[in-house]
């Protein structure tokens, strides 16, 4: 009976070592990945904090906000490799997203070429960046089917035996929300 005690107190301990020794990298930005597509509190944060510095009306960020979830919850990942070199790493995952980039230019292209039916008068000066094609391109993403791949390089820093992301730059977070 004592055999047998010990035996499970000793496999508790061997398993609880091994978990806070499975601290790499790639688990690291696999959590990173996962909070995103679970959209959990920090990343809804993220992502208003990124509407709000967008120049757009309260329904126009309403509907980007429930586009980019959607981005969420369809993504797709892998991890295609890990170097480690002391106490730095990179890892390099391949995302699969909405191809929202691609609705922007074909929604630009169609909105140029149809201004009358956007302005009662189709005014004369450039019109790259007006309310009116934001909101257009935005009403259009509700329609994206086709999907894109993208390669993300994350790179990350050893701290006290823990693995931690560096600071994600802006292109990772245009990727991730199919606008690269």
């Amino acid at each position: 009976m004592k055999k047998i005690l010990l035996g499970i107190i000793l496999l508790l301990f061997i398993t609880g070592c091994e978990t806070k020794m499975m601290n790499t990298p790639s688990e690291v930005v696999t959590d990173w990945m996962t909070h995103h597509q679970e959209r959990d509190d920090s990343v809804v944060k993220e992502l208003d904090d990124w509407l709000d510095k967008q120049e757009l009306d309260d329904e126009s960020k309403s509907n980007f906000k429930t586009a980019l979830e959607k981005q969420y919850q369809n993504l797709s990942y892998e991890v295609l490799e890990e170097d480690i070199n002391e106490d730095k790493a990179t890892v390099v995952v391949e995302i699969e997203v909405l191809d929202y980039y691609s609705s922007f230019a074909k929604s630009r292209e169609y909105f140029e070429k149809h201004l009358e039916e956007f302005y009662e008068k189709v005014p004369e000066e450039p019109i790259n960046n007006s309310k009116e094609l934001k909101t257009y391109q935005i009403s259009e993403l509700e329609n994206v089917e086709d999907k894109t791949k993208y390669q993300i390089t994350f790179d990350l820093t050893k701290d006290n035996n823990n693995w931690k992301l560096d600071d994600t730059k802006e292109d990772i977070f245009m990727k991730m929300y199919g606008l690269y």
